[in-house]
């Protein structure tokens, strides 16, 4: 399905649309299995979605700032999100619950991604780094610094 969504071949249900289009959403996922999308918000909070039925999962909280990217893991079973609160977290998809809070960059994390192997949860922030962390823990495996 998220080849589809992605190809143009199908749309989003009413409910999504009409939510993205009168929101200030930044985030977007779609689950790897094509199921599941989520959408990042200023509040700081991760909205889950069916993405057939169109219809909100969970309401994931944690972050207080807004929400700038997000990226669910190569099995779908984990959903990290970064922040403007300078911070990313690392959620279980199945029970909504934090797994571990990723914290150490100065400025707002604008970007994260799994590695394809799922060994590390990359975030990228406005202070010029991109880190590298143990999805397991949560600690930090390696920082570059991109400019001085």
């Amino acid at each position: 399905m998220a080849e589809r969504l992605k190809a143009g071949e199908i749309s989003l249900p009413g409910t999504i649309a009409a939510l993205l289009s009168n929101s200030n959403s930044a985030g977007m996922a779609v689950s790897p299995d094509g199921q599941r999308f989520a959408t990042g918000q200023d509040d700081g909070t991760i909205h889950i979605w069916d993405l057939s039925a169109g219809r909100l999962l969970a309401t994931l909280k944690g972050h207080t700032a807004a929400v700038t990217s997000l990226a669910y893991s190569p099995d779908g079973r984990t959903l990290t999100s970064g922040s403007a609160d300078k911070t990313a977290r690392i959620w279980e998809t199945a029970t909504a619950r934090p797994l571990a809070v990723l914290a150490g960059h100065t400025e707002a994390v604008i970007g994260v991604a799994f590695t394809p192997d799922a060994k590390n949860v990359i975030t990228r922030s406005l202070d010029g780094t991109i880190s590298f962390w143990d999805p397991g823990t949560g600690g930090l495996v390696r920082r570059l610094q991109l400019r001085n």
